[in-house]
């Protein structure tokens, strides 16, 4: 019998983890160095996925391209944790040509995308405000190395102009705050004809965005300019395919009405067209004209519907191949159409209308394939989702929906071990609004036990607190059952649980009303008294300490909530979240008391909910900023930041084993059966979420191994999460990013180690992704720094020196030895572990993740230094 814990996070700035494990006492078979670490399955999916479209508040201004074979529609949105740029097939006849979006670039912070095609595949550029990236899509959905095309300022607006020429691209902009607009041409493949940009004009405003337009000989390339006497043009520049300039500061290509108006350009083989209008209908406005291939000789006309009013805006135009079509947004952002012929005629005199003023529809965009006009929008008042249609050579009108572009996002918040299984939790969130709590099993073999997950609640929305901190979770199991609880997202201070069998029925299909808190619940604990589960939560305040006591609740195994509230942990004073274990039949809290001196707690639980004294067992733990409970045996591992102590597992808890004192904070581990074994993010800088995994192993001893990278370091991950299987065996899970467009976002993924096999240190652990890392060839660090063992490099470009060498390529100077770990980027003091959040686990426990300590739920994107560096087949 086995029972579930917690684990809570403080944030970055009070990093110190605790942890509670159980030792199995038999002091023979726990004397294990550390060895080299196995993996006996690579990673696998734990659930289908949930499609839905994607929207939210991090979306921003799309851009759409098209050619005979389909379209390809580009924007920056959030689901990363921060600006990213997707990408989006669509066939011909608007149908999405794959199940969802993927995924173009990790950049930190996108701020303005584009997208051309040359006939076939599509280019996409986009900036962050300091660089300029590009990348192509072939019409398969093979993608391209990012690359960095410029080192030098981009636009920060929402449109990347860009346009195919002879061979070529031209991109055009004006850079950040500057009044300068810029060019830049690119060969097929995205990388730059210019050492450096050219100049057009050195006279036009802060943020304008340019349009380019390539008729054949040359570029049309149109921006917005104020002219002396405070009157606004639309000035002009031909640019050939070498580069040259025919026109330097511009000419004057028409008057407009206000300075916040955007150009846009279509050529039709023979007329060019241009509108022109602002964002905003504050100063709205429509200005419309032909011109010639040059950019001259306008000639004005009027949309139908727009005359003298004020309220239009956003224009866009393409050609179909038979006549222009153009699209606005009017009367209170509705997103309006109508088609041109080329010397101006209005053919839709009745305007097609596709949305209504309560809909608050933003920024259309147009492109046509095969004679088909395709328009995309952002519907604002549906959670920024995408929407697209199509417009027919004819008029007729499909679609509208929003695109269903993303799969909803597995955010992992509990692991919890059953009899030879585990049962995952996470958060199903499916938008900015909606969202999901899941559950599937896993058998300690590998298998996938609920390939289609659980839902044991639902959230038709979402508290504010939840958005940025999402819900947490905690899993305990005992006699054949497991019980989850969580914090209802949408109902400030409630408690709610359910069980779910060991054949993975849930038994509560109307979820167990645990508590009614006067404030909101926090962080979340399961455990089991020998009678009863024991659901303890802490009460949120402003920032990551509570003030105690801590609250608790039993709840029968028949699922009957049993009792009264109970408290337990200090009556005065900070404490930080609790978390439980069971040992001994009875349940068993630790929590961190922040107040000085800081020190570690902990207390047993017994039937009844009869609390027994606090005790503080080992007084160098002294940093009080979480704890953890993992279950391994009979004794307990109390484990803070990066030093620990062997306890008693009964009252009053006596230090009565070995200590450690790691170099290094390899988070909170997990015992394996033969082995402590750990994970944390491999890359964690500030403000920069956490990439990759990279699992450490500690003999019983203290012997430290180097950590294995086990997961692609340039893509995100989160919570990382160790449940000892037993006999060497552990189970490694986590959330990460899958940019691949089956799924293009966030999935629970897991792997099994293995550490009962002393490896020769030249296994490659590619855990079947890009990076190979090389593993450790037996040197290792003992609890107080000392090294031991030859150091071999461990990033995966060494030639070992012992009697299996890999075939890696021997690294240059400044390899990373085994003996010399790195630093995080963050500090001198090594904490992944405490930003990273990697939650302990062993035979019988659970591991719940709070969201908002060091790395959150917004805390998932990836370093600039770290972006995507291979292809991908789609």
């Amino acid at each position: 019998m086995g029972v579930g814990t917690g684990v809570w996070f403080a944030p970055a700035e009070r990093r110190a983890l605790v942890a509670v494990a159980v030792v199995p006492i038999v002091l023979t078979a726990l004397a294990y160095r550390a060895r080299a670490l196995q993996i006996e399955k690579q990673e696998t999916v734990v659930a289908t996925p949930t499609y839905v479209a994607l929207g939210g508040s991090g979306a921003r201004v799309p851009d759409l391209a098209c050619n005979d074979s389909g379209c390809l529609a580009v924007r920056i949105d959030s689901r990363s944790g921060t600006g990213a740029v997707w990408g989006r097939r669509l066939r011909p006849d608007g149908a999405p040509q794959d199940p969802a979006a993927f995924l173009l670039s990790l950049a930190p912070s996108a701020q303005a995308s584009g997208v051309a095609t040359d006939g076939s595949r599509f280019m996409v550029a986009w900036g962050d405000g300091k660089n300029l990236y590009t990348t192509w899509v072939d019409p398969d959905g093979l993608t391209s190395t990012q690359t960095v095309v410029m080192g030098s300022g981009s636009p920060e607006t929402g449109i990347f102009p860009i346009a195919y020429g002879d061979q070529g691209y031209l991109v055009t902009y004006v850079a950040g705050s500057g009044s300068q607009v810029l060019a830049l041409r690119l060969d097929r493949d995205g990388h730059a004809l210019d050492t450096k940009p050219f100049l057009l004009s050195s006279n036009t405003l802060e943020g304008v965005v340019p349009a380019v337009v390539w008729t054949g000989a040359q570029y049309i390339v149109v921006w917005i300019q104020v002219v002396n006497g405070g009157g606004v043009v639309a000035q002009g520049a031909r640019v050939l395919a070498d580069g040259t300039v025919l026109d330097p500061g511009g000419f004057a290509v028409t008057s407009l009405r206000s300075p916040a108006e955007r150009p846009a350009l279509a050529w039709s083989g023979g007329v060019l067209m241009m509108v022109a209008g602002p964002t905003s209908n504050i100063i709205g406005g429509i200005d419309s004209l032909t011109l010639d291939a040059d950019g001259k000789n306008p000639h004005l006309f009027s949309l139908p519907g727009t005359g003298s009013r004020t309220d239009s805006t956003s224009p866009d135009v393409t050609w179909n191949g038979t006549n222009f079509v153009v699209a606005w947004l009017d009367d209170s952002h509705v997103v309006t159409a109508a088609r041109m012929s080329a010397n101006g005629t209005v053919l839709d005199t009745t305007p097609l209308v596709f949305t209504a003023a309560r809909d608050d529809a933003e920024v259309p965009r147009l492109a046509a394939s095969a004679g088909t006009a395709h328009l995309i929008y952002d519907g604002v008042a549906d959670g920024d989702r995408l929407h697209g249609l199509t417009i027919s050579p004819s008029g007729s009108v499909a679609g509208g929906a929003a695109l269903i572009d993303a799969a909803s996002a597995q955010l992992l918040l509990a692991a919890g071990r059953g009899d030879g299984q585990t049962l995952m939790a996470w958060i199903d969130r499916a938008d900015g609004q909606s969202a999901s709590l899941r559950a599937a099993r896993v058998a300690d073999d590998g298998n996938v036990l609920d390939a289609t997950a659980r839902v044991l609640a639902t959230f038709s929305s979402l508290l504010p607190s939840t958005l940025r901190f999402p819900i947490q979770a905690g899993v305990g199991f005992a006699s054949g059952t497991y019980l989850v609880a969580w914090p209802d997202a949408q109902s400030s201070g409630t408690v709610r649980a359910a069980r779910i069998s060991a054949a993975g029925v849930v038994l509560d299909v109307t979820p167990i009303l645990v508590a009614i808190s006067t404030s909101q619940a926090s962080q979340i604990a399961v455990g089991y008294d020998g009678q009863a589960f024991v659901v303890s939560w802490s009460k949120a305040t402003s920032d990551s300490y509570t003030t105690g006591p801590a609250s608790a609740r039993r709840i029968g195994l028949d699922g009957t909530v049993v009792g009264s509230v109970f408290t337990f942990g200090p009556t005065t004073g900070d404490m930080t979240g609790a978390v439980l274990t069971t040992q001994n039949n009875g349940c068993i809290a630790a929590w961190g008391q922040p107040d000085f001196p800081p020190s570690v707690a902990v207390a047993g639980i017994g039937p009844g909910g009869v609390v027994a004294p606090i005790r503080t067992p080992a007084p160098n733990l002294n940093f009080a900023a979480g704890a953890a409970l993992v279950p391994v045996g009979r004794n307990l591992l109390l484990w803070n930041d990066h030093v620990g102590a062997i306890i008693d597992a009964t009252d009053p808890f006596t230090a009565s084993g070995q200590t450690y004192s790691l170099p290094r904070n390899i988070g909170i581990p997990s015992w394996d059966g033969m082995m402590f074994v750990a994970a944390t993010p491999s890359v964690v800088a500030f403000q920069v979420p956490p990439t990759g995994i990279d699992v450490s192993e500690m003999g019983f001893d203290g012997t430290l191994s180097a950590p294995v990278t086990v997961a692609d370091t340039t893509l995100p991950v989160r919570n990382p999460t160790t449940v000892g299987l037993g006999s060497g065996r552990s189970l490694l899970v986590y959330s990460r990013l899958v940019p691949e467009n089956d799924f293009a976002n966030y999935q629970v993924r897991f792997q099994i180690l293995d550490s009962s096999t002393p490896g020769d240190g030249g296994t490659v652990l590619d855990a079947g992704i890009d990076r190979a890392t090389d593993a450790s060839d037996g040197g290792v660090v003992f609890a107080d720094g000392s090294s031991s063992g030859a150091g071999s490099s461990f990033d995966g470009g060494v030639s070992d020196a012992d009697a299996k060498p890999t075939d890696a390529v021997d690294a240059s100077d400044g390899d990373l030895r085994a003996e010399s770990p790195p630093e995080p980027l963050d500090g001198p003091v090594a904490d992944r572990g405490a930003d990273a959040g990697p939650i302990p686990a062993g035979s019988g426990c659970s591991c719940a993740i709070k969201q908002g300590g060091g790395t959150s739920g917004a805390s998932i994107a990836v370093a600039l230094a770290l972006l995507i560096t291979r292809r991908r087949r789609r």
